[in-house]
């Protein structure tokens, strides 16, 4: 039990930091900027849509549900991006214990908002497909998991 307890802290840490960094690469224009970000974005979502064999109305309903759900996670992250830019704990070589704890639960509430949206997202993004698509999408998802597993 306390392993577990253990492990779902460092996973919570990591998330949040994954977030964080994301958050601030998207917002500086890392990795070669926005634009470039976007085009990735897209190029994965064609990729995924091939593999699927989407049709067309199926991409369109896929495109809305993303469009829909950005502005529900767009405030999110700019709220990390916020905590972020406004903290400096630690960096002055003393640590704050209450700040630090409370930074902590102000990120852990907003990590919690964002995946609820994502399950929101994934789950309407999943009433699009049909049963063989569904199947074959999980395995995509577990594939991609393993794959940074190993």
């Amino acid at each position: 039990m306390k392993k577990m307890k253990i492990l779902a802290a460092v996973v919570a840490v990591a998330v949040v930091g994954t977030i964080v960094v994301f958050a601030q690469m998207s917002h500086k224009g890392g990795f070669g900027h926005h634009q470039e970000f976007m085009k990735q974005h897209e190029q994965m979502i064609d990729h995924i849509s091939e593999k699927l064999k989407l049709s067309d109305e199926q991409k369109t309903q896929a495109k809305q549900i993303l469009a829909d759900s950005k502005p529900r996670f767009q405030p999110l992250m700019e709220q990390l991006r916020e905590m972020h830019r406004a903290s400096d704990l630690g960096t002055s070589g003393v640590f704050d214990e209450q700040k630090a704890q409370e930074l902590a639960a102000r990120q852990a509430e907003i990590v919690k908002q964002l995946l609820v949206e994502k399950k929101r997202t994934k789950a309407a993004l999943f009433a699009v497909l049909t049963p063989d698509q569904r199947e074959q999408a999980k395995q995509m998802l577990n594939d991609f998991v393993e794959s940074f597993q190993h």
